[in-house]
C-alpha cells in the first residue's frame, strides 16, 4: 500500500481491492488506493469527500459504500455519513444520511 495507515476500510470490487481512509501521522486520510492483485500494482484514485476513521465500507452493486465512522477531529460523537464510491467512474457521491451517527462499524 503507499501510505501506511489504521483505521481505514478496506472492500473488494471487481477483483480489485480499495483501501480508504484512515489515519496515520499526518493525520486523518481521505485517499483512495486501489490494489490489483493480477498485476500487483496500487493506484491511486479519487479520495472520499472527507477524511475520516473506523468507519464501515461494504460493496453492493459494484459500488462501494463509506459508512459512519468519526472525522478524526473528536472521537464522539460519530458521523452519519454515507458516501458511495463508484469504481467505474472513479467519482464519490453523498448520499442521505444515517438517522444516528455511528463509529467502529462492521460490515455484514
Amino acid at each position: 500500500m503507499p501510505t501506511a495507515r489504521a483505521g481505514l476500510a478496506a472492500v473488494a470490487v471487481g477483483g480489485k481491492i480499495y483501501a480508504i481512509g484512515g489515519f496515520n501521522n499526518g493525520g486523518t486520510r481521505s485517499d483512495v488506493a486501489e490494489y490489483d492483485p493480477a498485476s500487483d500494482t496500487w493506484t491511486t484514485k479519487a479520495p472520499m469527500p472527507a477524511g475520516r476513521v473506523d468507519f464501515a465500507a461494504g460493496a453492493v452493486a459494484g459500488k462501494i459504500y463509506a459508512i459512519g465512522g468519526f472525522s478524526g477531529s473528536v472521537f464522539f460523537p460519530g458521523l452519519n455519513v454515507v458516501e458511495e464510491y463508484d469504481a467505474a467512474s472513479n467519482t464519490w457521491t453523498t448520499k442521505a444520511p444515517m438517522p444516528t451517527a455511528r463509529q467502529n462499524l462492521v460490515p455484514g
